[in-house]
């Protein structure tokens, strides 16, 4: 999304923009573990660029590296990391990770008090503490024999 000289940055994956002028690239390992890297190839606009980085709460970042310097790693209230007037050249770095978290299941009506979902970022997690990346998964398909209820978000 863009809003005046500020791009913002709702879902980080690996890509290019340009626009105008500017020549952006990403690189990730999202929604895995690791790190973002945001390159500014080019920026002939003639202003600052300003870019901002969406952090969901389970996403958890400790220092970053923006233009030769390591900083703290501030999430703004509205959610985003701020990185402001960014011109040909800088780089920023951060590295994230996952911390395992419970959440409340969503459809009360279908569950029983006192069940719950586990997540690692944004991936749920099955009873053997496992990434499901998807409901084909071959632990938790019907033929495995896999008999617990997997609580998806709804979309």
């Amino acid at each position: 999304m863009r809003e005046g000289n500020t791009f913002y940055v709702t879902t980080p994956r690996s890509s290019t923009l340009s626009a105008e002028g500017l020549e952006l690239e990403m690189t990730t390992e999202y929604p895995f573990e690791g790190i973002l890297v945001l390159d500014v190839k080019s920026n002939l606009t003639g202003s600052g660029v300003n870019v901002k980085v969406y952090v969901p709460d389970w996403m958890l970042l400790s220092t970053i590296q923006y233009d030769g310097k390591i900083l703290p790693a501030k999430v703004g209230d509205d959610g985003f990391l701020t990185f402001e007037k960014l011109k040909t050249g800088d780089r920023v770095l951060f590295d994230y990770s996952f911390s395992p978290r419970q959440e409340p299941v969503v459809n009360v009506h279908n569950t029983k008090p006192g069940q719950a979902r586990y997540f690692s970022g944004p991936f749920i997690l099955n009873e053997e503490g496992t990434p499901v990346y998807h409901l084909m998964d071959t632990t938790v398909t019907k033929a495995s024999g896999y008999h617990h209820q997997i609580l998806f978000n709804g979309f």
